[in-house]
């Protein structure tokens, strides 16, 4: 049996076409934002990175019980139900940003300038789940090469703002900020992309069913949250924010090479292959093996050359930063 066409391609090319479309995606974004995360690193104090980072694993988090699983089932559901998990994500992502907004004291423990932040930021828990459903479509379709210029478009406003703001001493609000235009970027850019392309129908009939079955998706990701963000609380907890930021900062740096070689049409080209075992199992050991080895040869590098890398990006120089840009929120 032949392999199934969509738009003119057969599945393995659209698998190919994803694939380079993906990677195009994660290396353009490393190519912009490295370099602004290196700059960052020096205009904004240690304790900027911790409030933002305090902040932006709260929003993380909030905005995959946002999600409850929904995008990721949507790879996966052969009714392609795009404008109710919309409407779910659109609704849940409102509530959720307001409840932010009037929770936000109760994280005053945690570091006195976070509840500010949080009022602000819980924005992004909206802006985030309006490009969701775009980009689960494309995915889903294994045409991820429309989301290159959203994608890379979004990483230049976010470092254009964010190293803009940070040179006038606007110091953890600069990121703030930079997440918040980058996000309503690659929103408004993905549904340029997608309009038309997308049936919008609303069924909230279906909203209970696909809850349920994206159940155990959404345990796997939100305990993926959970377990991968809390360690900056424990910092914080015993520490204190300065320190919260200096180890964030390596923490970026360890794990920077597993996000930029996670292959993207993994999930997608699995779903593809569901109903061709040995392809599912060629396909799923192949990248398995791709990511591992990229980990490996990562893992040993920053291992034989901890000081130097973590000395370009934790070195503490302010002496050439005037003394309005080193005071924590100068621009308020």
């Amino acid at each position: 049996m032949g392999e199934p066409v969509v738009g003119g391609h057969t599945t393995e090319q659209r698998i190919l076409r994803s694939t380079f479309a993906s990677y195009a995606i994660q290396l353009a974004r490393l190519a912009v934002t490295f370099g602004a995360k290196l700059a960052l690193m020096r205009l904004i104090l240690p304790e900027g990175h911790g409030v933002y980072e305090l902040a932006l694993r709260i929003v993380t988090v909030a905005s995959a019980i946002r999600d409850l699983g929904l995008p990721y089932h949507l790879v996966r559901d052969p009714r392609r139900p795009y404008g109710t998990v919309f409407a779910f994500t659109a609704v849940s992502g409102a509530i959720i940003t307001l409840g932010l907004v009037g929770l936000a004291p109760i994280f005053g423990h945690l570091e006195p300038e976070l509840p500010a932040v949080l009022r602000v930021f819980a924005l992004w828990v909206l802006l985030d789940g309006l490009a969701v459903v775009p980009k689960a479509f494309f995915e889903r379709e294994l045409t991820i090469g429309n989301l290159v210029a959203p994608e890379i478009w979004r990483g230049v406003a976010m470092a254009a703002v964010s190293m803009a703001l940070a040179w006038l001493g606007w110091q953890h609000w600069s990121l703030v900020i930079g997440d918040l235009v980058g996000a309503a970027l690659l929103a408004g850019y993905s549904w340029a992309k997608a309009w038309g392309k997308i049936s919008l129908k609303v069924e909230w009939a279906q909203a209970s069913g696909l809850v349920r079955r994206s159940f155990f998706l959404f345990l796997i990701w939100i305990t993926l949250q959970l377990v991968t963000y809390i360690d900056i609380y424990i910092v914080d907890w015993y520490r204190d924010t300065h320190t919260a930021g200096l180890y964030v900062r390596s923490y970026w740096i360890a794990f920077v090479v597993a996000t930029i070689v996670y292959p993207r049409a993994f999930f997608p080209t699995l779903m593809a292959y569901l109903d061709d075992r040995p392809r599912f199992v060629e396909f799923f050991r192949l990248g398995a093996v791709q990511l591992l080895g990229c980990q490996v040869v990562a893992s040993y590098f920053l291992f034989f050359n901890a000081e130097k890398t973590l000395y370009y990006a934790q070195r503490e120089d302010w002496t050439e930063i005037p003394e309005a840009q080193r005071s924590v929120g100068g621009a308020q």
